[in-house]
């Protein structure tokens, strides 16, 4: 994780960088699927993310590649 910034009261974003790989080496579409799949289903059920599931905020993520280069962004506990 690179850092983390708040947006309003009820969403705060991540921002990772992968330094392992490059945008043009991925199938941007299934990554983020399989990403968004993954960190929805652990907003869901982790213990961590208790306080923001009863709270209501959001959690966005913005992935970037090994260049900075853009791979994805989503938002999860979104009502």
């Amino acid at each position: 994780m690179d850092s983390a910034t708040v947006f309003n009261e009820y969403m705060i974003t991540y921002h990772y960088t992968i330094h392992t790989v490059s945008n043009k080496d991925l199938d941007l579409v299934k990554f983020k699927a399989g990403m968004q799949s993954a960190m929805s289903e652990k907003y869901k059920t982790d213990p961590q993310f208790k306080i923001y599931r009863d709270n209501n905020i959001a959690v966005a993520y913005d992935y970037k590649d090994k260049t900075g280069g853009f791979l994805c962004y989503f938002i999860v506990g979104e009502k």
